[in-house]
């Protein structure tokens, strides 16, 4: 092609027409006579010209324009000096001017692209100085409307007297930090400048992350917990205000209540309207809460200057956001409002009543009579409660109470990071469930660890702060003393508080067949535990969690340095709770639970690392496929509230596929991910979730999501209050005798093992819901009669669950053995126990194994696979194909030639 141009170039350049003119010729005004004209035209009237333009206004001509983009490069360069500078200075006054540098730099590219698409000739303009793309310009417009909604803030000149005013309208200091770090941070071009340009990919990737977000909110009682935690915390602050020795303060916050009332419906209706703040532009979430939008993916309605074809599409992006954030934002944000106006209201009222005292004093103890001195501090209190520095820090206030304010150094450095769209799919939510760490903490002795409580309150804040700071101390402690009393029986064996509990896998099963993590515990007239779960109260529930899990550290550890470094004990409790009891870090929790195996051997966990991740992945997929499929109107997380109530049956989720894999690849244990994540989601939706096997505990006893009740035709239901109410109640069985004797011997029968103890093998849900049951209950194998040789004298034992309760409780040699050197009998050793525990755990083991390998033949035919493997190499398989119909028949004819009439067991 360039070939053809050229030689057509060469044919016709000096060939002239009759009038005597070249057929190739240039223009009448040539590239030079442009750039003549644009170097006349000042940098300052041109940029007047351009931020005042209307889309009416006549068209720029070629100089105007080139001199225009001339001056947005200018500005550009500015600003990176400027940023360049305030990196190496530090200095507030220098931030300031490299944000305002930046603002009229967006501004002014913003004003250039409506006067650039309105110029026919902007293709030889173009290739001297080029242009701000698009995508730059609509995602410097997105990110400067926060600044230019909340408060655009001084444009003079930036100085000592007014640089506080000018970092307060970019949200403080914290977040002009990071409006610089992300302007420094971005990709340089030599031929266009692209900060807040975003490829179409990565636009694409913020969308799916905040439908993926929104999608995991979307469920009545999420909303319902997240606005009794706002309430909590708030009360609490008043508690703490009073201990402070504020009670006019106290008592003035707690009147704030009716006060603001009012105004607190208008903010969250305003909220729920229009899905934006009256005030600021924070939330509780990490990134940019309307990515699904117009702007967000780069386009214009009319009204903003776009085409037909344009303008159709950013309507559907505003409606598709609109309905994908229906059910998870914008019920949040109607929520957190409504609590950021009470709770601005109630510092409001504290401050001002805290300036009235003052006052106050300050009169009497300047000579002025009662009247008078009241009379001066009532016009100090209106003047205080009218003032901006009292609503600005009352708006802080309500940011800390709704867990929304700037997380601190390295935490908020790391902001950007969790911000990314891959990090979001095994971390979605980062900001408030580390603010939620952070409150905890202050409350509990693990605050004297923390920079910003020890450093910034105590040792260098004003007496305010410091007061603050150790009332928030000596609340959480001395609420954590009576809990740490309450959980250990001090005040009677009918009720009890219980924390993560025993962190032995084995052990924690027992536990949990009687016991409910993080909950108050009552024990009704049957002997029967109601168990009420504290969760999700957050700072509270995070302090009594912290103290119950401490007071079983300290009862039970075994090293006794351990025992006494409770601020560790302390923030080892704490970590342990975010991580588990809170839904938004479930990914974390069983990454926490994998880590703190230590029976686990490495091959094992780092192939269940693998499978999570996977897993994780799959279910942000499903999620956010289900959300838009859905319209929003269907989100996972609402249709599970829904199959709760319908089926309270806790569902199997293991996977029916075990040996799937990539050819060439291998990536089983991803592929098991895979599945998972499908049975997961399976189990969570109506009509699908009854046909999985019921989740049963070791003893073959069914498993149950919540409280149960059942219908008239014995149909179980769940308790359709806990659709709604933040509060989970749930029946468990008093400890039987197996139970008990296991808790009293610091034993723990681990969870029947997916593999039946054979290395690479794996059960499926169906298969691993038949071998509980064979190991509980023998007799229900067709093949029973046969294995254990019943007609020619055999008998078929009775459960597991008898045997081992009857042992504990009759058999003479559990209980004593015969001691030749004292000459009677002694009481057997707690090793003695366990071992005659464990015999009979390993025979039912062995027998339900075997009965599943004549059950099942595939089972057998993979274990053939891995034996005939193991012979010809000396080692196991890296994995196990999924067995063929050839390997089938023989395992079946292998099972035919071992039934024995006189029994094979």
């Amino acid at each position: 092609m360039a070939g053809l141009i050229s030689a057509t170039y060469n044919q016709y350049k000096n060939i002239v027409t009759q009038s005597g003119q070249k057929i190739i010729r240039k223009g009448e005004r040539g590239f030079k006579d442009v750039i003549k004209d644009a170097n006349k035209i000042g940098s300052v009237d041109i940029f007047m010209d351009l931020m005042k333009r209307q889309p009416s206004d006549r068209l720029f001509t070629d100089a105007e324009m080139l001199a225009a983009r001339r001056t947005v490069l200018a500005l550009q360069i500015e600003a990176q000096k400027l940023v360049n500078k305030a990196k190496k200075t530090g200095d507030v006054a220098d931030k300031a001017r490299a944000a305002q540098a930046i603002s009229l730099e967006g501004y002014a590219s913003i004003q250039l692209v409506g006067a650039g698409e309105a110029l026919g000739r902007g293709l030889a303009v173009q290739k001297i100085i080029a242009s701000p793309s698009k995508a730059r310009v609509t995602a410097m417009r997105q990110m400067l409307s926060n600044v230019n909604e909340q408060n655009a803030g001084p444009s003079a000149i930036v100085d000592a007297n007014n640089v506080d005013q000018f970092v307060d309208a970019y949200g403080g200091e914290d977040n002009l930090n990071l409006f610089l770090h992300f302007y420094d941070q971005l990709p340089v071009d030599g031929s266009r400048h692209n900060f807040a340009r975003r490829s179409v990919m990565r636009r694409g990737a913020d969308m799916l992350v905040e439908i993926y977000q929104s999608a995991l909110l979307s469920n009545f009682l999420t909303h319902s917990f997240n606005f009794t935690g706002n309430v909590v915390h708030a009360e609490l602050l008043i508690l703490e205000r009073f201990f402070e020795g504020r009670p006019k303060e106290a008592l003035a916050m707690l009147g704030a209540h009716g006060k603001y009332f009012g105004q607190a419906l208008r903010a969250g209706y305003h909220a729920l309207k229009h899905e934006r703040s009256l005030s600021d532009e924070t939330t509780r979430l990490d990134v940019d809460m309307r990515a699904v939008s117009r702007q967000g993916a780069g386009l214009r309605n009319q009204a903003e200057g776009g085409g037909a074809m344009e303008s159709a599409a950013a309507n559907f992006f505003d409606g598709f956001g609109v309905m994908m954030r229906l059910a998870g934002f914008r019920p949040m944000i109607a929520m957190d409002e409504f609590s950021k106006a009470m709770a601005r209201g109630m510092q409001i009222e504290a401050l001002a009543t805290r300036a009235e005292t003052d006052a106050y004093r300050a009169a009497r103890q300047a000579g002025d009579d009662k009247a008078t001195a009241k009379s001066k501090s009532e016009a100090v209190y209106l003047k205080t409660l009218h003032s901006e520095d009292t609503f600005d820090e009352g708006s802080e206030f309500a940011r800390m109470v709704t867990f929304q304010d700037d997380l601190p150094g390295f935490l908020g450095e790391m902001s950007g990071f969790m911000s990314h769209p891959l990090v979001k799919i095994w971390a979605p939510f980062y900001k408030t469930p580390t603010q939620v760490f952070r409150r905890i903490a202050e409350r509990t002795p693990l605050a004297i660890a923390m920079p910003t409580v020890i450093r910034d309150k105590i040792v260098r804040g004003s007496p305010a702060q410091r007061r603050e700071a150790m009332s928030r101390i000596m609340t959480g402690t001395g609420l954590a003393a009576g809990i740490m009393s309450l959980a250990k029986g001090v005040y009677g064996d009918d009720i009890c508080l219980t924390g993560y509990g025993p962190t032995d896998p084995k052990q924690r099963r027992t536990w949990l067949e009687n016991h409910r993590p993080y909950s108050i515990g009552v024990r009704n007239d049957k002997g029967e535990w109601e168990w009420i779960g504290y969760e999700r109260y957050d700072p509270i529930s995070g302090v009594l969690a912290a103290a119950v899990d401490t007071a079983d550290t300290l009862e039970h550890a075994d090293n006794v340095e351990m025992a006494d470094d409770l601020v560790l004990n302390v923030g080892l409790a704490t970590m342990r709770y975010v991580g588990t009891a809170l839904p938004m870090t479930q990914f974390i929790g069983e990454m926490i639970d994998i880590a703190g195996s230590p029976f686990a051997p490495h091959d094992s966990k780092v192939e269940r690392v693998r499978q999570l991740l996977a897993k994780q992945f799959t279910n942000a997929a499903i999620v956010t496929g289900q959300q838009i499929a859905s319209g929003g109107l269907a989100p996972q997380s609402l249709l599970a509230q829904v199959e709760r109530y319908m089926d309270p049956y806790a569902r199997s989720s293991v996977p029916d596929s075990r040996y799937n894999y990539v050819p060439g690849v291998g990536m089983q244990p991803e592929l098991r991910g895979v599945y998972e994540a499908l049975q997961y989601a399976r189990s969570r939706t109506p009509g699908l979730s009854a046909d999985l096997p019921i989740g049963r505990n070791r003893w073959y006893e069914p498993r149950f999501q919540a409280e149960v009740n059942y219908l008239s035709d014995g149909r179980a239901r769940g308790n359709i209050w806990h659709t709604f109410v933040p509060m989970r109640v749930q029946s468990l069985p008093q400890a039987g005798v197996i139970n008990e004797e296991l808790e009293r011997l610091g034993l723990g029968l681990r969870m029947l093992s997916q593999s039946m103890n054979e290395p690479l093998l794996k059960l499926n849900g169906k298969q691993y819901d038949r071998y509980i049951e064979l190991y509980n209950y023998p007799e229900r194998s067709e093949y029973a009669k046969e294995y254990f040789g019943v007609d020619f004298g055999g008998e078929v034992p009775r459960s597991s669950v008898s045997r081992i309760a009857n042992m504990i409780a009759n058999n003479k040699d559990y209980k004593t053995r015969p001691d030749m050197a004292l000459g009677g009998d002694r009481n057997t050793t707690p090793k003695e126990k366990i071992k005659m525990i464990r015999g009979l755990d390993a025979e039912h083991k062995k027998w339900a194994k075997e009965l599943m390998l004549f059950e099942f033949p595939d089972l057998r035919a993979v274990i053939n696979q891995r034996d005939s493997y193991e012979k010809i190499r000396g080692r196991n398989p890296s994995m196990i194909l999924p067995p063929s119909p050839e390997e089938i028949e023989a395992a079946e004819a292998q099972n035919e030639r071992a039934i024995s009439p006189f029994g094979i067991r």
